[in-house]
């Protein structure tokens, strides 16, 4: 008898905890076309509409408001179209790549980046990149993680040179268009974020492959800061003599603007509006 008094209160209790937990379950989560979700990650539809006119108010409250000349450039960059580049292109072309070419021209541009940053100009130029005071210091700081600046871009596969630094891979604007209008606020995928960013495994051989170059040429490099900064980086490091026995092609081919920083941007238009005027007096 008190065997089955025991066994009664003991389903009493299970029968009890298990009513307040279900309400509580209930409570926390709801389901939305056919998957159960916490009600903390949605968003409602009020919720999106009030952060919507927020932000087209902040927006027309911005217009008006003055824009650097940095900032307008890196948005004209930005906002370029990239619907017609073909994505990161077939898989088994993008095995073979990043090429020799690819690593040290985007290693090249990257230095040239960084000393915008970090060097003290000694002698600007119009039409190059200036002249810096020569601080064996500061190369060496150049140098110093640089490649991680290779994750910054991404793959191109149909444009002249295939790697752009700002913008998103296809597979992230893919996943951002099809969730967009969804009512769940953050999303966890199974494939990890950097598949997503980097679906072809490209970008990490290009970081890898920079890191080799760099142990490479690095007093190829602080040669060049030296003694020889009047001469194109590109052009001194990799063509004459990192890519003396293999494929130049890449170096022919213009790369994109947001792949340098707005003041190495400006002077390259200058350079191409000097070759056009020079161009027209020939003619004349």
């Amino acid at each position: 008898m008190r065997l089955s008094s025991r066994y009664c209160a003991a389903f009493v209790l299970v029968f009890l905890w298990t009513t307040i937990y279900a309400k509580d379950f209930e409570n926390e989560y709801e389901i939305i076309d056919g998957i159960r979700i916490k009600k903390e990650s949605i968003v409602t539809i009020k919720e999106q509409d009030d952060k919507k006119r927020e932000k087209n108010g902040r927006s027309d409250l911005d217009e008006g408001e003055e824009v650097s000349e940095e900032d307008e450039d890196d948005d004209y960059d930005d906002d370029e179209d990239d619907s017609d580049d073909g994505g990161e292109g077939d898989l088994e072309t993008a095995k073979h790549l990043p090429t020799k070419c690819h690593v040290c021209r985007l290693l090249a541009v990257e230095v040239e980046n960084k000393l915008t940053k970090i060097a003290r100009i000694r002698k600007p130029r119009e039409t190059r990149p200036p002249i810096y005071y020569k601080e064996e210091l500061v190369m060496l700081r150049v140098t110093e993680n640089i490649c991680d600046a290779m994750t910054k871009y991404s793959v191109r596969a149909k444009v002249p040179f295939r790697y752009k630094r700002g913008v998103k891979s296809i597979f992230r604007k893919q996943i951002e268009e099809v969730t967009k209008d969804s009512r769940i606020q953050k999303w966890v995928f199974a494939t990890p974020e950097e598949d997503i960013d980097d679906p072809t495994g490209e970008i990490r051989r290009l970081k890898e492959q920079c890191y080799e170059m760099v142990k490479e040429t690095q007093k190829l490099l602080i040669h060049w800061f030296m003694k020889a900064q009047s001469r194109d980086l590109t052009k001194w490091l990799c063509a004459k003599r990192v890519l003396v026995d293999d494929d130049k092609g890449c170096l022919q081919v213009e790369m994109p603007r947001s792949n340098r920083v707005a003041a190495l941007r400006q002077m390259k238009e200058k350079i191409a509006e000097n070759k056009t005027t020079s161009a027209s007096h020939e003619e004349l």
